[in-house]
């Protein structure tokens, strides 16, 4: 966004913000409405012509800003040098893996240990909860 927008830059990403989370409710719906209609085969094809006609827009009118140096390489190996980069990547390597984790296994450990009466019985209250806010 950057180098499209030199004033107005927090206007421009907030209007970008805005278009990702009305996909979010668009989508959706769209899926909701036309599975039972016409299929998966043919709702996946009405969100990728939603998608190409909201995406053809800014295409149409986007140039390139700045030219590339020159063809780079796949994977460049010199920006591991960087430690404050290497800290960052660990952590949030961590982090994901410490929630993902938990959050695909807490189903199996309760499998494993004959408690997942509990885990779906927490399911269910916690679905029934956030179904009547």
């Amino acid at each position: 966004m950057q180098p499209y927008f030199s004033s107005n830059l927090g206007l421009a990403i907030g209007i970008a913000a805005t278009g990702s989370s009305i996909s979010g409710v668009i989508y959706p719906v769209i899926l909701i409405n036309f599975i039972d209609k016409v299929g998966f085969g043919w709702t996946t094809r009405v969100i990728g012509f939603v998608a190409l006609a909201a995406l053809s827009i800014p295409l149409a009118f986007s140039k390139m800003r700045t030219k590339l140096p020159g063809v780079r390489r796949i994977v460049d190996i010199s920006v591991f040098t960087d430690g404050p980069f290497c800290l960052c990547i660990l952590a949030c390597f961590l982090g994901y893996t410490g929630c993902y984790a938990a959050f695909y296994y807490i189903g199996v450990s309760a499998l494993a240990s004959n408690i997942a009466f509990l885990v779906l019985s927490l399911r269910f209250c916690d679905m029934r909860l956030t179904a009547n806010v």
